[in-house]
């Protein structure tokens, strides 16, 4: 049972770096996401 719970928690460790790496992917989106939005109400006079 030990074993198994190892296994898990290493398996759920192997995804870290990928997750972290997707969410700062995601970050860099919203963001991007954020600057366009601002740019786009400049040119339609909305501010």
């Amino acid at each position: 049972m030990m074993n198994s719970k190892l296994v898990d928690i290493q398996a759920q460790r192997a995804d870290v770096p990928a997750l972290k790496l997707e969410v700062a992917k995601q970050a860099i989106q919203v963001e991007q996401n954020k600057q366009d939005i601002k740019e786009l109400r400049q040119l339609r006079g909305l501010k």
